[in-house]
């Protein structure tokens, strides 16, 4: 993952660091860490790096339900909205 770093990730992408990498016991891509850790710079420049919003972490979440898990200000980057109450 590249914490915290957005130019640094920026130039990494730049050199066609993989978007879908894995890692850790929850599958996750950069992106899903992203919105995990609530990086909404780093969420911006992958998604604009072409990584996919609808890949999924071992739990079965998306980037986008991860966020609005934490409620955290990468749930606006990626258009997401809190799971409804029943």
């Amino acid at each position: 993952m590249y914490y915290n770093h957005v130019d640094t990730l920026q130039a990494l992408l730049a050199a066609g660091a993989d978007t879908a990498v894995r890692y850790g016991p929850l599958a996750l891509t950069p992106l899903l860490a992203a919105a995990t850790y609530d990086r909404p710079d780093c969420a911006a420049a992958l998604l604009a790096a072409g990584a996919d919003p609808a890949a999924v972490c071992s739990q079965g979440k998306t980037a986008a339900q991860r966020a609005a898990d934490s409620s955290s200000h990468t749930a606006a980057v990626l258009g997401a909205r809190p799971e409804p109450s029943v």
